[in-house]
This record gives structure tokens, C-alpha cells and sequence, in this order.
């Protein structure tokens, strides 16, 4: 078997490989010298690679017009057909243009903007086509909210008050420094978020469960590894009206972790979501 470079192949390093498709001459010399090579004795695989090396192109590129070069053999042909098939500005055209998709994501309430996944199912966009508008538009980017204290108007007097009984008045460090994420245009300004105080924050503890990401043989798809995430919350009747809501009302609460709510969680929540995923 020879050792040396199929004829007309460059030897030197690898290139970086062209943007674009090759010419109907390039594709024409590429497909003389495999030709050539196979003929002298050496392995398709071989004289692709080699061919790939010489035009700047993928072994896989050099490999589709062989292929297609000997279809055309067996069609027939004499000659064989090493025309580029694929004419230009050919593929999916866009269906959104850059005005519609920010007419889109500005008809969404800040609150619905805070992931990308939320976003996708309130403007009917999907996540993909936003990420590219992200990387196109430099204007569209996460912001970051900070909390802000909810004050009454009486708040409102007795802070003026205090403010004025200072000869030199200092900066307030008593805020909640707690931002939340929202995606959106420079020119806009975030929704006010308040609260009275920091207790007023949910806070909720999930259990989340992954795997190896592998082929399912028997279903013929792949396995993306997500099991499932559970929130610990627990949803319990109001025990006073109020404003917001009846007496009665089912409201969800988050739940103090031990151990017999982990294990609960664990058994009832892992055990049957893992099993219902095993299940065909």
C-alpha cells in the first residue's frame, strides 16, 4: 500500500476551513484527483482526506461529491456530474424580521421576560431565534431589577423627616440588595419592584434530579438526562381574609426541610419520576 500523499494532495498543517462553497472547477479537480488517487492504490478515506487538505474543505465535502459523482455513473451518465446542486441564497428564508421580534418581545410584561424559556411561550418566538437576536442586537441584553422598599406615604414623611434633621445627609444602606433578572432594550425602564420587607420574599427549597445524558434503544431518541425538579411547598387553607384573598383559600407555602420531608420527597417524587422515564 503506498505511503506517500495521494497526487496533487498538500502535506503541511491542517488549514482552516473555508466559509462557502467550492467552485464547479474546484469541484471538478477535486473529484480528477480522487480519481487519481484510488486508481494509484490508496484508500478512499485516504485520498478524501488528503483532497479535503488541498481545497480547504471538510473530507466529508470531498466524500458527497464522490458519492454523487458515482450515482451519477450508475444513473447513466458518462460523464460525471460534479455540479453543485444546492444554486445560492438557498436554505430556510427568516420568517421575522428584526422590527417584528422587538414589537414582540416589548408586548411582554417584564415579569414573563425573566428566562428566555418564558419569554419563548408568551411572545410565541422561539428560543433559538431569540438568542440570535440577542448575539445580533447589542441593545437587547439581561437587565437586573433591585428590590425597593414599599413605602406609604406616612414612610414617605417620616424618611423626608429624618433626611432633614441631618446637617450632612449620607446615602441609605439599609436596602435589600435583591435583583431579579429581566431581558430587554436599553431604552427601557424595569418594572418597580417593592416590598415592605425581606420576609416577604419566597424562598423555596427544590429537589432536582439528573442523569448521564445517553440513547434509548427501545424508544429510538435520545435521553436528555432530565429527570425532574420539586419544589418543597405545601398548599394549606388561609386562616384570615385579607385584601388579596378569602378565609379558606388554598395557598402554597414553602415547607421546612428535615429529614422525613426529604425522605418523603425522595420516595413519593424521585422514586415514581424516575420510573415513570424507565417505563416505554
Amino acid at each position: 500500500m503506498p505511503t506517500t500523499a495521494p497526487p496533487g494532495a498538500c502535506t503541511g498543517a491542517s488549514p482552516v476551513e473555508r466559509r462557502g462553497f467550492l467552485t464547479e472547477e474546484e469541484r471538478r479537480g477535486a473529484y480528477e484527483m480522487v480519481l487519481v488517487a484510488i486508481a494509484t492504490g490508496y484508500q478512499p478515506n485516504q485520498a478524501f482526506a488528503s483532497v479535503a487538505l488541498r481545497f480547504q474543505c471538510h473530507a466529508r465535502t470531498v466524500q458527497r461529491l464522490w458519492k454523487q459523482a458515482q450515482l451519477s455513473h450508475l444513473g447513466g451518465n458518462l460523464v460525471a456530474d460534479t455540479t453543485l446542486h444546492m444554486k445560492r441564497k438557498c436554505g430556510s428564508k427568516c420568517k421575522r424580521t428584526d422590527a417584528e421580534i422587538e414589537a414582540a418581545i416589548r408586548g411582554v410584561g417584564h415579569h414573563d421576560r425573566q428566562t428566555l424559556r418564558s419569554l419563548e411561550a408568551k411572545s410565541a418566538i422561539p428560543e433559538t431565534i431569540l438568542i440570535r437576536h440577542k448575539q445580533k442586537n447589542p441593545a437587547f441584553k439581561a437587565k437586573s431589577g433591585y428590590l425597593k422598599p414599599l413605602l406609604t406615604t406616612s414612610n414617605q414623611h417620616e424618611r423626608i423627616r429624618w433626611a432633614m434633621s441631618f446637617l450632612r445627609p449620607r446615602q441609605d444602606g439599609s436596602h435589600f440588595f435583591v435583583k431579579r433578572k429581566f431581558y430587554g432594550y436599553d431604552d427601557e425602564v424595569l418594572a418597580l419592584r417593592a416590598a415592605k420587607s425581606k420576609r416577604f420574599l419566597t424562598k423555596v427549597m427544590f429537589l432536582a434530579a439528573v442523569a448521564r445524558p445517553r440513547y434509548d434503544v427501545n424508544r429510538k431518541r435520545i435521553f436528555d438526562g432530565k429527570i425532574g425538579i420539586w419544589p418543597f411547598v405545601e398548599k394549606s387553607p388561609a386562616k384570615r381574609k385579607s385584601k388579596n384573598r378569602a378565609k379558606g383559600t388554598l395557598v402554597t407555602k414553602s415547607v421546612s426541610v428535615d429529614s422525613a420531608v426529604y425522605t418523603d420527597m425522595v420516595l413519593n417524587n424521585f422514586a415514581m419520576g424516575s420510573k415513570s422515564i424507565q417505563d416505554p
